[in-house]
């Protein structure tokens, strides 16, 4: 079983702050490890498309989420040949394809685009990267209802484990009643409690 972890993000404006976007490890989490060939392997919920919803704050708009992110295995589960991380390693997300007007941000909030990545950390780590579809961008079609990214993780450490397999992640959007939820926003910022 998976431990449970807190991180919490919050949105920021002229002095005040929203709590919003509350995240909690769990179950709906890429959970990465090793197999026992020495190759990095993910468990998660790649059977159906994981909902984003409505958003329109600090110049973000259409639906946006950090569900799901991305945790370091914490128990072994020899019986599906999934293993920990070993200290040393350095675990990178790498985008390979993402659908037009679908986006990818850093768990800072910087763009990530096909062919780029960024860390997540080392053998142990909670990270949330942050998924958004873009109603503003030109390439949005408001008739499409799935949109797709893969992906691969790999290490950069000491460890030198063998990259994943390629994986196929999907988003959908959650119709919001009456238009984009959200308030105006003069910032966005996204701060989060470390271990």
């Amino acid at each position: 079983m998976h431990s449970m972890r807190n991180t919490t993000i919050v949105l920021a404006t002229a002095g005040l702050t929203l709590p919003s976007l509350a995240q909690t490890r769990h179950e709906g989490d890429f959970f990465i490890g090793v197999n026992g060939a020495g190759r990095l392997a993910v468990e998660g919920d790649f059977d159906e498309a994981h909902q984003l919803p409505a958003f329109d704050s600090g110049g973000v708009r259409g639906w946006f989420g950090d569900e799901p992110g991305f945790a370091s295995l914490d128990v072994d589960e020899p019986d599906e040949g999934f293993y920990m991380l070993a200290p040393g390693a350095d675990i990178w997300f790498e985008l390979l394809s993402i659908d037009p007007a679908f986006k990818v941000y850093d768990p800072f909030f910087t763009p990530v685009g096909a062919g780029d990545g960024f860390g997540l950390g080392g053998h142990e780590f909670d990270e949330h990267a942050f998924w958004h579809i873009d109603s503003d961008d030109p390439a949005f079609d408001p008739g499409q209802s799935v949109w797709t990214i893969t992906w691969r993780v790999t290490d950069m450490g000491a460890t030198g484990y063998d990259a994943s397999g390629v994986y196929t992640s999907q988003f959908t959007n959650i119709p919001a009643p009456g238009g984009l939820a959200g308030a105006g926003v003069a910032a966005l910022a996204f701060l989060r409690r470390r271990r």
